[in-house]
């Protein structure tokens, strides 16, 4: 009996927050709705642009044309996206690996 009071009483403690760290967790929320326009500007900055086919509707639909465009548009995807992963803080100084 007095054990698994003693349980529930371990359980309880810890998750219930002392007024010592209240404090400290109203400081923290506060840091970062301060920090949260600077992620956002950051975000925004390095947004990946928007990649178009480049496909000429003029000329007439083959299956060549349309392998060459598609080739092409992965390309482009894949240069903007090595772009936009160089410009994400923090990933030059990942090893080559995790890049």
């Amino acid at each position: 009996g007095n054990l698994k009071m003693q349980e529930e009483g371990e359980a309880a403690g810890p998750s219930s927050p002392t007024e010592e760290q209240a404090p400290k967790m109203a400081m923290t929320r506060i840091e970062s709705l301060e920090c949260q326009p600077i992620f956002l500007n950051v975000l925004e900055a390095i947004e990946p642009g928007v990649v178009c086919a480049g496909h000429d509707n003029n000329q007439p639909d083959s299956f060549a044309a349309l392998l060459t465009s598609l080739n092409e548009l992965g390309e482009r995807h894949l240069v903007h996206f090595v772009k936009w992963a160089k410009a994400v803080p923090g990933f030059r100084n990942l090893h080559l690996d995790d890049q």
